[in-house]
């Protein structure tokens, strides 16, 4: 028997001609059949005084970052009223290639949240550390028509595309060819570089920062995500775009990344609308920026709309403005209501091949000194040193004296100078990057993590070389996570699905998660959100100075660098 509703006496939202109105809503097999005036049969839901809205979509977000299970991470979004997700799984295709998108896609199914998927443009992503997999050509062929792939996921190789590299301009042409929507990642990028860039077939930009950069990105047509994430907020461009009366059709929203406290502290798409409101945007154009723009900038044509033969994707909601949820249908089943799930998930077991990834030579504490020969006891030497910046992803390079002991360079803890390590997980090469970062504020022990953007090498920081051992021991008995070490005390928060995700429920993961930052404020450190700060120390595109397996990486030469100066 189909399974019927009908929706009674709702105000509906309607994303297409932009206008409230009172109607009735029919569904039947997960499909909008009906929208119109006294409805009849089918199980009634009294919407009276309510306002009906479509489903709410993700236009990019990597899940992993989310440090939560595909599975975990719809129990937590779902009642916040998402319905859709685009995800670039760019993250575990580092670490586990065209095997860990596909384990994600066969996870999507088992689900009720619609999951589509881009593949990513640029695994590894630079050729300065060492990384788990690639995703080249025949990938690319392999997965680009999947019905649940809708596109190529960020193209963060910009100075590629724009000098004509081969491999890349490829990349693009096959998913173009298949119909399929290309991604951009081009931040700061203006002017003729820009419109090369485009010209290549990039259909979006969610990296712009500035309102004169949002503008421009949109007059030369792409889409525009603008993001409102947990590491980058950017939602205060919208005020530029309202101020100059542009048409708001090209623009949609997306978060990129969303740690645990910010899902449950704040939410997810729903407030971006609820912040975009706040700053002037009209109620229904900020909805619109939720569903039905980036459902035709994705070709999922029967997203976004309340209308007979879409899909029932649909959220009641006690008002707009605060964007109150009431009930969340999907696919025509009442999932959310009540202030809780109702809709049981499927059993997923994860293989084991994603819950073993961390594979390391056996190490000694020896392997983190930084040596210098020629230096006598007490001497000391000029060292380039990562200064972290807070509140930014940018370090600076300076440059400390360090005193040296037995020729090893010594850390500084008393002036902030603490030694930094990454040491590659994948393939058990055995390479250990060392060198010295400040601003963190640590006056002991250590702390590391298995998430490091982009190739997700085990990076640790430390005052002294016992505790950076402990430390990477510990990830390698969680398979992945974070960790901290004090003497004898170890502390870990476990991350085992390909070193990055955790299978435990969101609540649980942000409390031992705030337990391991309170440990780390007792231990001196004043940053906000450490592990995270960590985890962008290694990647090698973003100035100024970042330690991948490889070594110390000077980005604005563009060329690795020694530790120790002269």
């Amino acid at each position: 028997m189909p399974n019927e509703i009908v929706i009674k006496n709702g105000a509906i939202v309607n994303t297409c001609t932009c206008e409230i109105y009172k109607a009735d809503i029919s569904i039947s097999n997960g499909k909008i059949t009906g929208v119109g005036e006294n409805i009849k049969g089918g199980s009634e839901i009294n919407a009276e005084g309510r306002y009906i809205v479509p489903g709410l979509i993700e236009s990019h977000i990597h899940i992993e970052s989310s440090m939560l299970s595909l599975t975990e991470f719809a129990r937590a979004v779902i009642p916040h009223g998402t319905t859709t997700v685009v995800n670039d799984p760019h993250e575990i295709a580092n670490v586990l290639g065209i095997d860990g998108i596909k384990f994600l896609i066969d996870e999507s199914k088992n689900i009720p949240l619609n999951v589509y998927f881009t593949i990513p443009s640029c695994v590894p992503a630079t050729p300065f550390e060492t990384g788990g997999k690639t995703i080249g050509i025949p990938e690319v062929k392999e997965l680009v028509n999947n019905n649940k792939i809708i596109g190529l996921g960020e193209v963060m190789n910009f100075p590629g595309v724009i000098s004509g590299d081969e491999e890349i301009l490829n990349k693009i042409k096959i998913v173009k060819d298949a119909g399929k929507v290309v991604d951009g990642h081009c931040p700061g990028l203006s002017g003729e570089m820009l419109d090369k860039y485009i010209s290549a077939g990039i259909m979006s930009e969610h990296e712009a920062t500035s309102g004169s950069e949002a503008i421009e990105k949109l007059r030369k047509g792409m889409v525009l995500m603008i993001r409102e994430g947990s590491a980058a907020r950017n939602l205060g461009i919208l005020k530029s775009i309202i101020s100059k009366n542009l048409n708001l059709d090209a623009c949609v929203f997306a978060s990129d990344d969303r740690h645990p406290s910010d899902l449950i502290e704040e939410g997810h798409i729903n407030h971006i609308i609820r912040k975009a409101i706040a700053l002037g945007t009209d109620p229904i154009c900020a909805i619109r920026m939720a569903t039905i723009n980036p459902a035709r900038y994705f070709n999922l044509k029967d997203k976004g709309i309340i209308a007979p033969g879409k899909d029932a994707d649909i959220l009641i909601l006690n008002d707009i403005e605060n964007f109150e949820i009431d009930k969340v249908i999907i696919s025509g089943e009442v999932v959310f209501e009540n202030n809780k799930l109702i809709k049981k998930f499927g059993n997923f077991k994860y293989p084991g091949f994603v819950k073993n990834t961390i594979n390391i030579k056996p190490l000694s504490e020896n392997d983190f000194d930084i040596k210098v020969d020629g230096v006598c006891d007490g001497f000391e030497v000029d060292a380039r040193v990562i200064e972290v910046i807070e509140h930014e992803i940018l370090t600076n390079s300076i440059k400390r004296k360090l005193k040296v002991k037995n020729n090893i360079v010594i850390p500084d803890v008393k002036a902030g100078i603490l030694k930094i390590g990454v040491v590659e997980r994948h393939h058990k090469t055995g390479n250990i990057g060392t060198g010295f970062v400040s601003g963190f504020g640590l006056k002991r022990g250590a702390f590391a993590s298995s998430v490091a953007h982009d190739s997700h090498n085990i990076i640790a920081v430390g005052t002294n070389n016992k505790d950076l051992l402990s430390c990477v021991n510990k990830i390698v008995a969680m398979q992945g996570g974070f960790a901290i070490a004090e003497g004898s005390k170890i502390h870990g928060l476990k991350l085992n699905i390909a070193g990055l995700m955790s299978e435990k429920p969101v609540r649980e993961v942000n409390n031992k998660l705030n337990l391991l930052h309170e440990k780390l404020k007792e231990m001196g450190v004043k940053i906000q959100a450490p592990f995270m700060k960590l985890s962008f120390l290694a990647l090698p595109v973003i100035p100024e100075l970042r330690l991948t397996d490889k070594g110390l990486f000077d980005v604005e030469k563009f060329r690795f660098a020694d530790v120790v100066v002269g």
